[in-house]
């Protein structure tokens, strides 16, 4: 009764409809905040990469291909100087990944970089949501909503669990049937979970937008397949929102069978006869939290480099 209550509470987004192909960024969104728009509102690792990903595209962070150790690939991370104001996202990811206990460092192993980013992520998280609650794309009230009910459910799944015990009692009694108490509870929580996923805190706006770059996710998705061709810029440059769009992996192995010059702020070892060393970076460095298969895939798996402390 309580989560029909609450879903009566709701306000049902409306978007644009049905969008056409999209073969062109579709706003000006910066690649971390377009992948946690498309995402639903949600913002993870990948977002936080992405980001990265375009601060070396402007020269503010370069990567450096390391001697393999092992038969790993290993990359640093670079910061350089900014020349410009950066957004509040993408100074909080440029802190994170090069600060170590309130020191500043010049360089830092790939892999302790994203753990960084990792351990605190829910500061990019917070620096996001400010960003696209500043330009309407966020419901206050929807989210609000969401909280509760997520906060219901799993209050509830706690309560599932607790009541085992009690059950587990009166088993000599009444065999297994109090376990369907708790059983009917979990039960609850589940749906509640499920209701709290298919809520968006997203406005009406953010939507829209958001069924924009899903049809971009669609169209970089299609390249990577060969299925379509793109219509500007080069693969390099189009890498951060490839990356917010969950689709590293993808452009990893598009970007092996589709050869060009390694972008300026990518250093691969000068001795080097192997031309795969971008592509590793590329799947490892903009690989999920829980994606480890992407370098391999690449090329060769991608690990720290030689400088940086965890």
């Amino acid at each position: 009764m309580f989560l029909f209550a609450l879903r009566q509470s709701y306000d049902s987004p409306w978007g644009s409809g049905p969008t056409g192909p999209v073969d062109t960024p579709p706003d000006t969104l910066r690649p971390g905040m377009a992948g946690a728009v498309a995402a639903n509102g949600a913002t993870t690792l990948q977002h936080a990469m992405a980001t990265i990903f375009a601060l070396a595209d402007r020269g503010v962070v370069t990567i450096t291909e390391e001697p393999r150790r092992w038969g790993q690939r290993h990359f640093t991370l670079h910061r350089g100087r900014a020349t410009h104001p950066l957004a509040p996202e993408e100074e909080t990811a440029l802190n994170l990944a090069f600060r170590n206990q309130g020191a500043d460092e010049d360089a830092v192993a790939l892999t302790k970089a994203r753990t960084r980013l990792v351990r605190r992520l829910g500061d990019f998280k917070r620096a996001v949501a400010q960003e696209l609650g500043g330009l309407g794309l966020v419901d206050d009230e929807r989210m609000r909503l969401r909280r509760r009910s997520l906060g219901f459910s799993i209050a509830l799944l706690m309560l599932a669990g607790l009541l085992v015990v009690p059950a587990a009692f009166l088993v000599p009694r009444y065999a297994g049937w109090p376990f369907l108490i708790a059983g009917a509870v979990g039960l609850v929580s589940v749906i509640g979970l499920i209701f709290s996923g298919s809520l968006t805190p997203l406005s009406n706006e953010g939507v829209r937008r958001s069924e924009r770059w899903r049809a971009y996710q669609q169209h970089l998705k299609d390249v990577a397949r060969g299925r379509a061709h793109l219509t500007s810029d080069s693969p390099s440059r189009l890498l951060p929102f490839a990356v917010a769009l969950g689709l590293a992996s993808a452009w990893s192995k598009y970007l092996k069978n589709h050869p060009t010059r390694n972008p300026p702020w990518f250093r691969a070892l000068a001795l080097s006869v192997d031309d795969g060393g971008f592509c590793a970076f590329v799947a490892a460095g903009g690989a999920g939290a829980n994606g480890g298969a992407g370098g391999a895939a690449a090329g060769g798996a991608a690990g720290g480099g030689g400088s940086g402390a965890g």
